[in-house]
């Protein structure tokens, strides 16, 4: 049985606990600001945030990049491609609002991914200008950055656990909450049947790649499901 520490289990991980969050029906109330008229959807907990404000472009005439919202939770906020299940709103009725953004309000560049409206041609264009540098910046964060003074691996990996979930939300792998040696214990000295593979996370804050990794790749349930499944994953 896997083991995990502390705050790092969150709800949306434990699997019984998804797959019926995942299977639930819920009530979105999208109240349009422009229009004041009040909008009733109802969503599976498989669809995203990003589903959502897609579907909210066909009745109120924003666009996803010019939507200013009230509502949504902070792990919404943090990424469009969480799941309604890992979103953490309220079952099974919750009430939003949108309106147009202010146009000196500024999107963040991320959302140039969330477009379907860019073609791919587009996009290898616009990635041709970038330099080697600009992959890797230096961005300062506290946020994700290793405790100072720690010789204990096991407060260490907890605490990463906890920042991950901080800075991209709740849907990610599930981090091995102890010391290397522990997790290749709970990785290879098991029998042959319990046995599974051990990943070694490794992160570089300082790259760009490494934030699209975490939050187009590995913040899909679809995508964690495999790894959960038969890996242990140290970070």
């Amino acid at each position: 049985m896997w083991r995990m520490g502390r705050k790092t289990v969150l709800s949306c991980l434990r699997r019984g606990d998804l797959v019926e969050k995942l299977s639930r029906t819920y009530v979105l109330q999208v109240r349009d600001e422009m229009t004041n008229k009040t909008h009733t959807l109802n969503y599976p907990g498989s669809k995203t945030v990003l589903d959502v404000k897609r579907d909210a472009h066909t009745f109120t005439d924003i666009p996803v990049r010019h939507q200013a919202w009230s509502g949504w939770p902070r792990a919404a906020l943090r990424d469009e491609r969480t799941t309604l299940a890992c979103a953490g709103i309220g079952y099974p009725l919750h009430a939003l609002s949108v309106r147009r953004a202010a146009k000196d309000n500024k999107r963040i560049v991320i959302d140039v991914l969330d477009s379907d409206n860019s073609s791919v041609e587009e996009f290898e264009d616009a990635s041709q200008t970038f330099t080697e540098d600009d992959i890797f910046v230096d961005v300062e964060t506290k946020r994700i950055q290793p405790l100072n003074n720690v010789e204990d691996e096991t407060a260490g990996c907890i605490h990463f656990a906890d920042e991950f979930t901080n800075r991209y939300g709740g849907c990610h792998p599930e981090f091995f909450p102890g010391s290397l040696d522990e997790a290749v214990k709970e990785a290879c000295l098991r029998p042959a049947k319990d046995k599974r593979l051990l990943a070694v996370y490794l992160h570089h804050d300082g790259s760009v790649l490494s934030n699209v990794f975490c939050t187009q790749l590995l913040g899909f349930e679809s995508v964690l499901q495999w790894p959960n499944a038969h890996f242990v994953v140290w970070g």
